[in-house]
């Protein structure tokens, strides 16, 4: 397991980086094995499940009445669901396959609403937050995501939102959407943009060990 996940994230860490950086920290793998499961693919799982099993994991696609889950990769939990992330040879995109009742909550840990929590935009990237060291932390996957049964069974009665998304056009007003989103729909708590300076998101940030950048950009948001 651990090996196939460290070959992941030295996939993602090439990728993100156009070759220049061969894998993410020791420390930071250290702290992601513990948080991240493993699918070693159809042939082996046909092996040990039916599609009994299938079915009431949500595994089975509605469109092909098929398992969706062929491909070998690394599995994360959102809320009652799971998603499958994977990479097929030579080819510059990571897959991600949801199961049945996929949602953005809980993260890793209970977030303390009395305390700053971080708004993230993807799943990944909060699991590679939480291993650095940052735990109050949620996300929504993207501004779709953040729809007013998150809004209000989730982020309502947090007394300060610092909304980190990606540090380009996109997730700037990614952002700007997100505190209008918000505010319509009855968040009273104080809401902050962070910005990170000249990398990406946080993933970017710890590619380039410059966890710093992640807590300074949570500090000094406005």
């Amino acid at each position: 397991k651990n090996a196939y996940i460290k070959n992941f994230f030295h996939k993602r860490a090439m990728l993100h980086s156009d070759n220049t950086i061969q894998n993410y920290p020791e420390p930071i793998l250290e702290k992601l094995y513990p948080l991240i499961g493993y699918w070693q693919g159809q042939d082996a799982a046909d092996r040990a499940f039916s599609r009994n099993d299938y079915e009431k994991s949500g595994l089975i696609s509605k469109k092909t009445d098929r398992l969706a889950w062929f491909h070998e990769g690394i599995v994360i939990q959102l809320g009652k669901g799971l998603k499958l992330h994977y990479y097929k040879s030579d080819d510059a995109r990571c897959y991600k396959i949801n199961s049945r009742g996929c949602q953005c909550y809980p993260t890793p840990s209970v977030v303390d609403k009395s305390k700053p929590v971080v708004l993230a935009d993807r799943g990944l990237d909060v699991l590679i937050c939480y291993a650095s060291g940052l735990t109050n932390v949620v996300f929504c996957d993207g501004i779709r995501g953040l729809t007013k049964t998150v809004i209000k069974e989730e982020l309502l009665g947090i007394s300060e939102l610092v909304i980190m998304f990606d540090n380009d056009e996109a997730g700037r007003q990614g952002a700007l959407n997100a505190v209008e989103k918000l505010s319509k729909n009855g968040f009273a708590g104080t809401i902050k943009i962070a910005s990170l300076a000249q990398y990406k998101d946080p993933d970017d940030c710890i590619l380039h060990n410059r966890i710093d950048l992640i807590t300074s950009a949570v500090n000094n948001a406005i």
